[in-house]
C-alpha cells in the first residue's frame, strides 16, 4: 500500500498483528489492503457512504471486485462524463448479490457488485479476476475519520429489494443521455483499463471525500 495511504500519524492506520478477529478502538474502523490499492480510502466519499447506506450494508461485506467497479464507474463519470457519480446510471448497470450463493454464509465478502443481466454490453470493457486468494486476512485498522463509516457490527449481509432496482421513467430520462455519451466513448476505443489507468497515474482514491 506504499504511497497509497497519507502517514500513519496523519490517518492513525495500524497493522492487525495477525489477530484472529478486529479489535478495533471506537475511533476507529477496519480495511482490507485489497480495497486500498482498488481506489478506497477514508474519510469515503459520499457517494460510497450512500450506497451502503442503500443497500444496508457495510464495507466488509463487500469483496475486492466490488470495489473495482465502483472506482471505475466513479473515475469514468468524473474524469470522462464531466459528471458526479450518478445514482440512477449506477442502477441502470449494475446490482448487488450474495456471495458466493444463499447457501454459504461469509460474514467478509457476502455481497458483491455485478453487471445487471446484459447491460456489460452497452458498458466500457473490462474484465475482472475471479479469485483473489487470501484477501480476507490482510485487514487492518484505520481512523474512521468524519464523515465516518457506520459502526461495525457483526453479522452477514442481508439481501433487500434495493439490492437489484429497476429504473422508472423518470430515473430513466438523464440515463438515456448518458448512454449515448458513453457510447461515444466505447466507440472510442476507451475501456475499464484505461479509466483505471488515468486513477492510477494520477494517483487518484475515487472512493475519497473530496475536499
Amino acid at each position: 500500500m506504499q504511497g497509497l495511504l497519507q502517514s500513519e500519524e496523519m490517518v492513525q492506520w495500524r497493522p492487525s498483528f495477525r489477530q484472529f478477529y478486529p479489535q478495533e478502538d471506537v475511533d476507529q474502523t477496519v480495511l482490507f489492503e485489497h480495497f486500498i490499492e482498488r481506489g478506497l480510502a477514508l474519510p469515503a466519499s459520499n457517494f460510497f457512504r450512500g450506497l451502503l447506506c442503500h443497500w444496508g450494508i457495510q464495507v466488509h461485506h463487500m469483496n475486492p471486485n466490488s470495489i473495482v467497479h465502483l472506482s471505475i464507474f466513479v473515475q469514468f463519470c468524473e474524469a470522462f462524463l464531466g459528471i458526479e457519480p450518478h445514482f440512477d446510471l449506477f442502477c441502470y448497470f449494475f446490482l448487488l448479490r450474495q456471495q458466493p450463493s444463499e447457501g454459504r454464509h461469509y460474514l467478509v465478502g457476502r455481497a458483491g457488485i455485478q453487471f445487471k443481466k446484459g447491460k456489460g454490453k452497452e458498458y466500457i470493457y473490462y474484465s475482472l479476476p475471479t479469485n483473489h486468494s487470501g484477501w480476507r486476512s490482510l485487514w487492518f485498522y484505520i481512523g474512521n475519520h468524519s464523515p465516518a463509516l457506520p459502526e461495525r457490527t457483526l453479522g452477514k449481509a442481508v439481501h433487500r429489494p434495493e439490492w437489484n432496482e429497476r429504473l422508472n421513467p423518470n430515473h430513466m430520462m438523464q440515463v438515456t443521455e448518458l448512454l449515448q455519451l458513453i457510447k461515444e466513448h466505447k466507440d472510442a476505443g476507451l475501456t475499464g483499463v484505461s479509466v483505471l489507468a488515468t486513477m492510477y497515474k494520477r494517483r487518484i482514491m475515487p472512493l475519497q471525500k473530496r475536499c
